[in-house]
């Protein structure tokens, strides 16, 4: 018996034998059946006392493959419908060979789920793989842009670096995550500047904000 060239043969009546089943790097042995017993020790083999024509059958299964989930630029979760997949708690998890996984993102406020590169695909929150293999999936978040306020009190005007706020036109504009946002105060005649307060600080002209929240 060498299985996969010869998978019969003849044995005198009475004949213990031994079948020893080894699987490829990518499986495992399931089980024995028909008319073999499977032994503890050695592992995966089993024996059968050939007294008639004898049939064994040995069941081989697809080891579990490993599906990785990781997060790229801004906050959220994600969730898997098997495995446990929960980012940020657990981002990786065996799954049996042919399931398919839907996985789920959903951005933390002030984000915004943009698409899912890698083993995954497309633009929306929710998104399937078939774990034919290890796969890895990336959700890609993004920051949304935040606002900056500016009151004033008293006259004068207020000015930014970057295209947005210039007030008594515009007190209130948009701008990227993170970014740094210098503001310029103009006292009109008769004022003199008395200070920042709020998310600026200082008492000079010009204070510089991080559009951080």
């Amino acid at each position: 018996i060498n299985c996969g060239v010869t998978c019969n043969a003849a044995f005198d009546v009475g004949t213990t034998v031994t079948l020893s089943a080894t699987p490829d790097s990518d499986s495992e042995v399931l089980g024995w059946g028909g008319d073999c017993t499977a032994l503890d020790e050695p592992e995966n083999s089993a024996t059968v006392t050939v007294n008639a024509a004898s049939t064994c059958t040995v069941n081989f299964k697809p080891l579990p493959h490993t599906l990785t989930v990781t997060k790229l630029g801004g906050d959220g979760t994600v969730t898997g419908s098997h495995g446990g997949i929960n980012c940020g708690d657990k981002c990786s998890a065996p799954i049996d060979e042919g399931t398919v996984v839907t996985l789920t993102a959903v951005p933390d406020q002030d984000n915004a789920f943009t698409q899912w590169p890698k083993h995954c695909s497309g633009t929306d929150k929710r998104t399937t793989v078939t774990m034919n293999a290890a796969k890895l999936c990336v959700a890609h978040f993004e920051r949304l842009p935040q606002t900056l306020r500016v009151n004033k009190f008293g006259e004068g005007s207020v000015t930014s670096n970057l295209t947005g706020i210039n007030c008594g036109d515009t007190c209130e504009a948009a701008y990227d995550y993170d970014s740094f946002v210098k503001l310029t105060a103009q006292p009109a005649a008769g004022y003199q500047l008395i200070g920042w307060h709020g998310d600026c600080a200082g008492l000079a002209s010009s204070s510089t904000v991080k559009m951080d929240r």
